[in-house]
């Protein structure tokens, strides 16, 4: 089994996340997005946490874990929207922030 497919997906404040057989959908601020569920995986909504379980079989397992990131980026994707970090290690790199360019 994956150790991440067993991690539960946090629901932050503001959105609200419906669970159907098959299916997960999300609705937030910035908009409302859906992720189907494979075969033999269901999800389940406790205490404002999304946990997905797996009837087994090596099949199923094997998308076990991205399902549960894929539930995790639709979450997190109503809430916070797309975001990109720049990290810059090393010597010699000159950057600077110059309104929207970098």
């Amino acid at each position: 089994m994956s150790r991440i497919g067993k991690m539960p997906v946090v629901v932050p404040q503001g959105v609200q996340v419906t669970v159907a057989p098959g299916k997960v959908t999300a609705k937030g601020p910035k908009g409302q997005l859906e992720q189907p569920l494979p075969e033999g995986i269901k999800a389940e909504l406790k205490d404002g946490k999304i946990l997905l379980t797996t009837s087994g079989g090596r099949e199923i397992s094997a998308s076990y874990g991205m399902s549960r990131a894929r539930v995790n980026n639709i979450v997190q994707g109503v809430h916070g929207g797309f975001t990109k970090v720049l990290d810059i290690v090393g010597l010699g790199y000159k950057a600077a922030v110059a309104g929207e360019k970098l």
